[in-house]
């Protein structure tokens, strides 16, 4: 079973996002988070803020992407497919798929940030 909320604070973390308790990373509780552009929101622990929502997953992942020369590729077919692929000579990094998109960009992002460590 995925932890969602485990999983959208590892994301928040990565993307830069400020939590305004330390604690509720630690606890993986229900928290209030500034975003990188000083907007607060919220991260409630039964609902998805990243694997519930493609276009926060665009907004917010994908620039950090970019940032480290990753190409993000999707794919649907009965499931959706995402893949993260080098830029520079297309190579593939890392690739996961579900039936919830959202869900499978944050899968495969967090596959990368654990070959990454």
């Amino acid at each position: 079973m995925i932890d969602e909320h485990n999983l959208d604070n590892k994301l928040a973390l990565w993307a830069g996002f400020k939590t305004k308790d330390p604690s509720v990373f630690q606890y993986r509780d229900n928290g209030e988070w500034i975003t990188p552009d000083g907007q607060e929101v919220y991260l409630a622990r039964n609902y998805g803020y990243f694997t519930t929502s493609i276009d926060r997953c665009f907004k917010w992942l994908t620039p950090k992407l970019t940032q480290n020369k990753i190409r993000v590729n999707t794919s649907s077919w009965k499931n959706h497919s995402v893949e993260l692929l080098r830029v520079s000579n297309g190579t593939l990094i890392a690739s996961h798929t579900d039936n919830n998109l959202a869900l499978a960009f944050c899968l495969v992002i967090e596959k990368y940030l654990e070959k990454n460590k």
